[in-house]
């Protein structure tokens, strides 16, 4: 299922950035202006760090921690842990998703990470099904609007 955090719940008592999805893009590119793009990528996935917990998903996951991985993180910008205690958030921060083979390259990166990170210390598969006990759950975070890619998939 998939569920986007939406801005319909602004109200006047709010910052003018959030009235709208133009204003919150127009802020957020005023704010990443003479950034290099490692700069930029770094800022906006501490942006979607600040933003989870204010989301619908609080409840349901702990605050997300920045990978300490720059290169080669996997494609997991950010995790964060169930606050059940089972389960882990993964997430990807992409500021821009302008075709669907980006996506792909996403759940891709994902499914890579999960795979990596089934082998253990000594080298040796586990034998058990680490998702069983630790659902994974994936998140991309993203200003671009999706509606047009997803009718092209």
């Amino acid at each position: 299922m998939t569920k986007a955090i939406t801005l319909k719940d602004w109200s006047p008592d709010m910052p003018e950035h959030l009235s709208s999805y133009d204003a919150l893009v127009q802020d957020i590119r005023s704010q990443l202006k003479g950034l290099s793009n490692s700069e930029k990528g770094d800022a906006f996935a501490h942006f979607v760090q600040e933003l989870l917990p204010q989301s619908e998903l609080n409840w349901q996951f702990e605050q997300p921690i920045l990978s300490s991985k720059k290169s080669n993180d996997g494609g997991v910008d950010l995790t964060a842990a169930g606050r059940d205690g089972a389960g882990t958030l993964y997430i990807q921060s992409k500021q821009w998703i302008d075709r669907a083979e980006d996506i792909d390259g996403i759940l891709t990166k994902f499914q890579d990470y999960l795979a990596q990170n089934r082998v253990s210390h000594n080298g040796m598969v586990s034998m058990f099904e680490m998702l069983d006990e630790h659902p994974a759950h994936f998140l991309i975070a993203s200003l671009s609007p999706l509606e047009n890619i997803r009718k092209k998939i």
